[in-house]
């Protein structure tokens, strides 16, 4: 599974199996008395550039892909490239 650096969201990011919708975890979210169902398909890791410091805030990994070394697999990424030029490019 390739990781996507997305510069714009400031996140790091795996495109999970979209046709396995066994794996695809479903959330339900309440807003003004409307339902919205999401449905899951990728994990990522969040940043914030601060001067020339690099914060990651947070990993997130669907339930049904939980285990599977993907959330240490964006950290790792997200380290190689902070390490590289001490900035994200």
């Amino acid at each position: 599974m390739e990781v996507v650096h997305d510069r714009n969201k400031q996140e790091f990011k795996i495109e999970l199996d979209k046709s396995s919708a066994d794996k695809g975890s479903f959330f339900s979210f309440c807003f003004e008395f409307c339902f919205i169902l999401l449905i899951e398909y990728s994990a990522y890791l969040t940043y914030e550039l601060q001067g020339d410091t690099i914060d990651f805030q947070h990993t997130y990994v669907p339930p049904n892909y939980r285990g599977q070394g993907l959330a240490e697999k964006l950290v790792q990424v997200g380290k190689k490239n902070a390490n590289f030029s001490h900035q994200i490019f």
